[in-house]
């Protein structure tokens, strides 16, 4: 059985919106199937990036993983991609995991 990892994320933004009192920010619960921070160094390992491109790219596949496997009809096409990409990411042979 695979054990999900749990994470909050949260989106602050730096350029004040115009008529706004101070900076914006949007924080919310995840869980994934893929650990995001073993992914980073691995995809830093792989790509040979910067820890912050790693890290975008993680996180990214790791919500959108999550969003896909939930059925969404509007991903549906992007399904089996996605999955390939987090099981390169992870160096998992088993993509039906994710």
């Amino acid at each position: 059985m695979i054990v999900p990892h749990h994470y909050r994320i949260t989106v602050d933004a730096l350029d004040p919106t115009p008529g706004e009192e101070g900076l914006q920010s949007l924080s919310f619960f995840a869980s994934t199937h893929t650990d995001i921070f073993a992914a980073v160094g691995a995809l830093r390992d792989r790509l040979e990036c910067t820890a912050c491109h790693a890290t975008r790219l993680a996180v990214g596949l790791s919500l959108l993983s999550e969003v896909v496997q939930q059925q969404h009809t509007l991903l549906t096409p992007l399904s089996e991609h996605v999955r390939e990409l987090i099981a390169a990411m992870t160096d998992s042979p088993d993509v039906s995991r994710v």
